[in-house]
């Protein structure tokens, strides 16, 4: 479970450091506050050796491979001359506590020679054309307990051509302790993507369609079952003859059922949310913390989620199934090149919703 993270030049973020992490933790904050950056960092920390990671996350923002600035686009106001520092003290039980420091630098290097019928031939122009660039980033992880010695990893990750490739990379016997992680975003919040469909067969296969069928039946009674049909999910309802699609039921409903699947596909791990009242109906977002909550423990899942909305900070705050100390709320603020964050506890952030005090 992370305890503390220190971010460094990554995306919007000069410098920023978040203690005291708990099971259950929402990010609050106006836009481009760094939220979504803070999700993102927890990604790359927790599983190290995929070097392609940062490229998936581009894609979730929709940024291109062709983009001009693509790989200028992790790095703080697009400036390469300073690295990318992510820092966390994590604890794996009550006996062992690591501590890992990412750094990310722009790797680039000039192909200078090419083979043509047999002969290396090279010119100026061939030198200055962008296709000769391998163009990337280059990794250097550091992790280890404080009491003993370190271990390093290095790895590159770049475009090549037309491809995307992955130098192998050097590392200590030691190899870090990967998560059971998902990063999870609206994209794919959907009954027919393919990662749903494969999450919903692992939950029957475990015999835990039942307790998922239990959770939807708080939003709506009527429900009798969950199928998986051809590439779709299909619900029995109640005096309903003929199986219908997940999707015609109501956004709720999928959005309920994808983060139930989610959080039981990374058991031991942790889940990443980026807006995760997205398309759910007020009245449904405390029946989604109680969920979550729920399932936090149920499949022992660290929780990092974001919001904007006032009334899912109120459901936070209130819903049921996790003790005061095993929830927080950090409010991330940017004020010119200073980001900082501060931490709400449960029963401090129930009485700011009582009295209508904004956190967000």
């Amino acid at each position: 479970m992370f305890k503390e993270l220190e971010i460094e030049n990554f995306r919007g973020i000069k410098k920023l450091h978040i203690g005291d992490l708990r099971k259950v933790n929402l990010l609050v904050g106006r836009n481009n506050s760094g939220k979504t950056t803070v999700l993102e960092s927890l990604g790359l920390l927790s599983q190290p050796l995929i070097p392609t990671a940062p490229v998936t996350m581009n894609a979730q923002r929709q940024i291109l491979i062709e983009d001009e600035n693509y790989w200028e686009s992790f790095f703080y106001n697009l400036s390469e001359s300073e690295a990318i520092k992510l820092h966390a003290r994590i604890s794996f039980g009550e006996e062992k506590e690591e501590e890992r420091e990412l750094t990310v630098m722009r790797y680039s290097m000039l192909v200078s020679s090419l083979s043509i019928e047999g002969i290396e031939k090279v010119s100026d122009e061939l030198l200055s054309d962008s296709a000769l660039q391998r163009r990337g980033l280059s990794y250097h992880l550091e992790y280890g307990s404080s009491v003993t010695e370190k271990n390093t990893i290095g790895v590159k990750v770049f475009r090549d051509g037309d491809s995307l490739k992955v130098e192998p990379a050097k590392t200590s016997q030691n190899k870090p302790q990967r998560f059971n992680a998902f990063f999870y975003s609206a994209g794919i919040t959907h009954h027919r993507n393919e990662t749903v469909l494969n999450a919903f067969d692992e939950i029957q296969v475990k015999q835990q369609t039942q307790r998922l069928i239990a959770l939807l039946r708080k939003v709506e009674p009527a429900i009798e079952g969950l199928e998986h049909v051809g590439n779709s999910i299909y619900v029995r309802m109640a005096g309903i003859t003929q199986l219908l699609p997940l999707g015609s039921v109501g956004d709720g409903l999928l959005k309920l059922l994808t983060v139930f699947l989610f959080m039981s596909k990374t058991a031991n791990g942790l889940i990443l949310i980026d807006e995760i009242d997205n398309g759910l109906h007020v009245s449904a977002q405390e029946i989604l913390w109680k969920a979550v909550f729920e399932a936090a423990k149920e499949f022992n899942v660290q929780v990092f989620a974001t919001t904007h909305s006032w009334e899912c900070v109120g459901a936070f705050a209130n819903a049921e199934g996790l003790g005061q100390d095993d929830t927080r709320l950090f409010r991330i603020n940017k004020i010119g090149e200073e980001s900082f964050a501060t931490d709400y506890r449960r029963e401090l952030l129930q009485g700011a919703v009582e009295e209508n005090i904004e956190v967000r």
